[in-house]
């Protein structure tokens, strides 16, 4: 009976072994009691207890290591030690890291007044983050973007890339910010506006734009009747003016009602979904209509179709980046009769603008709905971040925009900066890229630099 209970016990304890005991032997003794049962316990209990201790203290990571590791050095006393060597290594270039940390964890604010602070773990990694750039950030300081880079295949460099200012380089790590480079901060889009362009039956290319969905391979297309895009426009023969109507459509596909259905004449059973925003393009002596439009549904889809296209465009600030945008007014200026010019309201008074909104201005646009900066109080030490790191001669204007009116700039500032990149000292065509930023400029309320108080020798003046 002992020999066929001793063969038994392996089995038993295969419950237990791979368990973590809190307790140490205390604990390891009253799991084997309660596996093997009181009687068995005390005739193998020192046999069993040993065989578990020894598989478990073999773990080089298991709990108990872990308690001593924390007992020897704790977790506090690791990060102090590190904060401590990082202040070190920075201090030896002349820097700081210290507003950061004032801002992060002032003793005078409650969590729930400051919720975006962050875990001291997370203050570390920002920190050397900063160190790691410090020989950039430094030397880079007072330089500029090069608005004419081109990269190796002869394309401007200055969307998708690293070519920014270095107080652009400075202010992200100071801010905690993952990435410097320029680049869109609106998370990944789950639709995306194309050109598309294909042969005619003459052989002569043209271009459509196009509504395509995001979604993976196999999931539920939005388009019930047949594989491929949601919407697509009649045929362009210019993909000048596809293009231009690309961007009208990604600016304003997300607006409340602006996706439309009706029914197909001469065809009861079936409906479509358009996109309400006409664009007439003049070729010869008329004018031709172009629409964003689906295929044909069936007339009881309809109302489910709309529902779901909808949903897929309406603006979701979950996935979009912190970060910024820089303009620098002063490659705004005018060069050309049909240049418009920049009409800045700084906030303070409807009627007041800079006598000279072109020169020493820069207007940064910032997401205010993402991550930290949805916050007032971190906004408050973006600012003053930027007002202390940017050159002393310089006035900021600061733009703190909704997820809608990103949708409008980006794309305006992403073609300014590849059309300015493309000018050349014989050549330049970046007036109408011009004038649709500074449209955007002039419409958009932005923060004033002098507050409310005017004085008589205010920049706003």
């Amino acid at each position: 009976m002992q020999l066929e209970q001793l063969e038994k016990v392996p089995g038993l304890l295969q419950a237990i072994v791979g368990k973590t005991f809190k307790n140490g032997l205390s604990q390891l003794r009253t799991e084997l009691e309660n596996a093997l049962g009181t009687k068995h316990f005390a005739a193998y209990g020192l046999v069993a207890e040993d065989a578990v201790w020894q598989y478990f203290t073999a773990q080089k990571n298991n709990n108990l290591v872990q308690l001593l590791d924390k007992i020897a050095d704790p977790t506090a006393h690791r990060q102090q030690r590190r904060n401590r060597l990082l202040d070190h290594l920075i201090a030896r270039f002349g820097e700081s890291f210290s507003e950061y940390v004032a801002a992060l964890a002032r003793p005078d604010a409650d969590p729930e007044d400051n919720p975006w602070r962050q875990d001291f773990s997370e203050y570390l990694r920002n920190k050397a983050r900063f160190l790691q750039t410090i020989h950039t950030t430094g030397a880079e300081r007072g330089r500029g973007f090069d608005y004419r880079l081109h990269d190796q295949y002869e394309q401007p460099d200055v969307w998708n890339s690293s070519n920014v200012s270095g107080l652009q380089k400075r202010v992200c790590r100071l801010l905690g910010i993952d990435s410097f480079r320029s680049r869109s901060l609106l998370g990944t889009l789950p639709y995306r506006v194309e050109v598309v362009s294909r042969p005619n039956r003459q052989g002569a290319p043209v271009h459509y734009v196009q509504l395509e969905s995001r979604e993976e391979a196999g999931s539920k297309r939005l388009n019930p009747l047949r594989p491929g895009p949601i919407m697509r426009s009649n045929s362009f023969k210019s993909k000048e003016w596809a293009e231009k109507y690309q961007l009208l459509v990604y600016q304003n596909l997300w607006q409340k009602d602006i996706l439309k259905g009706r029914n197909i004449e001469g065809d009861m059973a079936h409906s479509e979904v358009y996109f309400d925003y006409p664009f007439k393009v003049p070729i010869g002596d008329k004018e031709v209509i172009y629409e964003l439009k689906s295929e044909p549904i069936p007339e009881e889809a309809l109302d489910t179709f709309l529902s779901e296209l909808r949903d897929l465009v309406k603006p979701q600030s979950a996935q979009d980046q912190e970060g910024f945008h820089l303009v620098e007014h002063i490659l705004l200026r005018p060069d050309d009769e049909r240049d418009d010019l920049l009409q800045l309201s700084l906030g303070c008074h409807p009627d007041e603008t800079p006598r000279d909104p072109y020169s020493f201005w820069l207007t940064v646009v910032l997401p205010k709905e993402a991550g930290r900066f949805e916050y007032e109080d971190f906004q408050q030490f973006a600012e003053q971040t930027f007002r202390r790191e940017a050159p002393a001669h310089l006035a900021l204007r600061f733009c703190w925009v909704t997820r809608e009116q990103l949708l409008h700039f980006e794309p305006l500032f992403e073609a300014w900066l590849e059309a300015k990149a493309r000018c050349s000292p014989d050549e330049c065509h970046v007036t109408d890229a011009a004038n649709n930023l500074i449209k955007w400029l002039n419409e958009t309320s932005c923060s004033c630099a002098c507050e409310h108080q005017m004085e008589e020798k205010s920049p706003c003046g």
